[in-house]
């Protein structure tokens, strides 16, 4: 299990749970990627459908952006963000589900600025 958090123009960061009744004691950060958006909300899900959580965020008026889980214990090491569409919003919240049941995660953002949009 693994905790990722979000951070206004620094790179996202990772946490390996230690497996133990006090899972992030003496845990330090690996970033997933050098990019520096101002990221507003994350979901993890397995959105490429190869059986690894992948991480999306949801970021503030830029591109929204999907990171793919390299499938290794250092999930994200050498994986390249890639914008998920060219909107840009003001995103505050990210949320994946099968939503259309077809057995693939799909997207939901939200803004206080544009209406709910699915991907």
């Amino acid at each position: 299990m693994w905790l990722s958090e979000t951070t206004r123009e620094q790179p996202k960061s990772l946490y390996l749970n230690n497996g133990t009744s006090n899972p992030f004691n003496g845990i330090t950060g690996k970033d997933v990627t050098s990019d520096a958006y101002n990221t507003l909300a994350i979901a993890l899900g397995d959105v490429d459908g190869d059986g690894d959580p992948d991480l999306v965020t949801g970021n503030n008026l830029l591109s929204n952006r999907v990171y793919l889980n390299n499938g290794t214990s250092d999930p994200w090491n050498g994986v390249t963000g890639k914008d998920i569409t060219p909107d840009i919003r003001a995103t505050q919240s990210v949320a994946l589900g099968d939503v259309d049941g077809d057995g693939d995660l799909d997207l939901s953002l939200a803004s206080p600025t544009s209406p709910i949009a699915c991907t």
